[in-house]
């Protein structure tokens, strides 16, 4: 099953006819909402899951990492981040890219904050 079975999804996801991202402002469908977040509720391992999706979710992990969690929580969103570029790096070049950047830039932080 594709994660959007079971949900009338239009370009499936966050965007719409190929246009990319949703413009600025615009908000996504009611059945495109729903189907994100039936995306999140599973396992997150789908491999034709949307790229907006994936990118969407590794801002969140971005954040917490960087920003909001506290140290005994970054080895599990580290982990996560590398089950996603396992999952999602190699069939999409420029989202492997962002997400390898992503955890060498948390593992770098993570060795930093230990040796202080």
């Amino acid at each position: 099953p594709t994660p959007t079975e079971g949900h009338r999804v239009s370009g499936g996801g966050f965007y719409r006819g190929g246009r990319g991202f949703l413009p600025q402002g615009e908000a996504p469908l009611t059945e495109e909402r729903a189907a994100y977040l039936a995306w999140l509720a599973d396992d997150r391992r789908h491999p034709e899951t949307p790229t907006p999706w994936v990118r969407a979710y590794a801002a969140g992990l971005e954040r917490r990492l960087l920003w909001e969690a506290p140290a005994h929580e970054r080895p599990a969103l580290l982990a996560e981040l590398e089950r996603l570029l396992a999952c999602f790096g190699k069939a999409n070049g420029p989202l492997g890219d962002s997400l390898a950047g992503l955890l060498a830039t948390g593992r770098m932080l993570a060795a930093n904050r230990l040796a202080s």
